[in-house]
């Protein structure tokens, strides 16, 4: 097999690069070719900072033999261990204990799959399942916030409701309704934050509605960071458990010790009816996410 040179690489072909790229620039993407602890080399030599951690993913850094090596040896004793038709393995149901220890949800359940979209799509049909399994069918609508990030798929990108994004998600917008941003830290915008939240609960109905998703720290390019005012969520929880809606906290990007604390909502003291993970759940070495309830 003959090496590819620099040159032979395009934004678009053979792998589309779906970033809207700075005019800047220039023609030629950077061909990165290796990555150690914090850095990464590009095809030519020179050294960068993996300053945004590879999509928030690598969290442990690159080059972490130990963490290669154990991928491998699991690989070798089998590709693809299937969960269905009565089976199981002992790595995925070791992993789902402690995932439930961690997350407060011992004698939950988890559900794995391949990245945090697929997550958060998981929790989304769960929530609506829960309510079916209860004889409440008609709760359909989700709300969710302006300027948060919940994935790439069809559903995940029109929670948000993002301008940009109209033309192909219009079609989704009566499964959302949608909030203004998580609010900075300051309690009377917390207030009012949790005001418009009722109002919009009174307005939509609360038999109507399955669940609030929210990331406990939104991360977004157009809603930045926002760390809410510490009793914020409990506020939210106690009006969402009055009206028996569930809280889905999309920690994917926000979980994973990045606020000191090991998951985003227990920095604020709560725990969501469904958690979803990924990216720091294997730091980007293996495409993995859960939903644990």
């Amino acid at each position: 097999m003959t090496e590819t040179s620099a040159t032979e690489f395009s934004f678009l072909r053979p792998l589309w690069h779906h970033s809207t790229l700075r005019a800047d620039h220039g023609v030629e993407p950077v061909v990165l070719d290796r990555g150690e602890n914090i850095y990464l080399w590009d095809a030519q030599g020179r050294r960068y900072v993996d300053g945004h951690a590879s999509f928030g993913s690598c969290i442990v850094g690159h080059g972490r033999t130990e963490i290669a090596q154990a991928a491998y040896d699991q690989m070798v004793r089998g590709a693809h261990l299937p969960s269905v038709f009565g089976c199981t393995n002992e790595p995925a149901a070791r992993l789902s204990h402690k995932l439930l220890e961690l997350t407060g949800h011992e004698g939950g359940s988890v559900r794995y799959a391949t990245s945090g979209s697929e997550a958060v799509e998981a929790a989304l049909r769960i929530a609506f399942n829960y309510h079916v399994n209860r004889g409440e069918a008609e709760r359909r609508v989700i709300l969710s916030t302006y300027g948060s990030y919940h994935g790439t798929t069809i559903a995940t990108m029109a929670a948000p409701g993002n301008v940009e994004n109209a033309h192909y998600i219009s079609d989704l917008d009566v499964m959302f309704r949608r909030l203004p941003p998580t609010p900075h830290a300051d309690e009377r915008a917390s207030d009012s934050w949790v005001a418009t939240l009722e109002a919009t609960i009174e307005e939509v109905g609360p038999h109507r509605i399955a669940a609030l998703l929210a990331e406990p720290i939104p991360a977004s390019v157009e809603g930045g960071i926002r760390v809410a005012h510490l009793d914020h969520w409990k506020k939210v929880q106690t009006v969402l458990r009055k009206h028996g809606i569930l809280h889905i906290t999309d920690e994917v990007l926000c979980g994973w010790g990045r606020k000191g604390t090991l998951f985003g909502q227990q920095h604020f003291g709560v725990r969501g009816d469904l958690i979803t993970l990924s990216k720091g759940l294997s730091s980007g070495y293996f495409p993995i996410s859960a939903r644990c309830r």
